[in-house]
């Protein structure tokens, strides 16, 4: 009777194996994977669920002024394109109401008079 040991369940060495990993674009990573969002890995590998970092609050992010500014501009961009989109929507429909400026993003987001984004 061998006393060898069994491989592993798929042959290869402990070492070789390990979670699936992702490649993923900044701007996958700032939208489709934002905290709650659900996704799956390619292939039907796993699916998961993004948690938030709840340490966030309590320590800075230790990434440099260049990209904060990155992050802050596709904010800002992603903003005007959704602000845009919304307040032109129905600009060919005279059949239809006009949208307000303060219908199409938070309040937070608004200039002093509600007529238009803040700078």
């Amino acid at each position: 009777m061998s006393t060898q040991p069994l491989d592993d369940f798929d042959g290869n060495d402990e070492a070789k194996r390990g979670a699936p990993t992702m490649a993923r674009s900044r701007g996958q990573l700032a939208s489709a994977y934002a905290p709650g969002a659900f996704f799956t890995f390619e292939g039907g590998l796993g699916a998961c669920i993004a948690q938030p970092d709840y340490q966030a609050g309590a320590h800075a992010a230790n990434i440099t002024t260049t990209v904060k500014s990155q992050i802050v501009m596709r904010f800002e961009d992603a903003v005007k394109s959704w602000y845009d989109s919304a307040l032109n929507c129905r600009r060919n429909d005279a059949a239809k109401p006009p949208v307000l400026p303060a219908q199409c993003v938070s309040q937070a987001l608004m200039n002093a008079t509600y007529s238009g984004l803040r700078n």
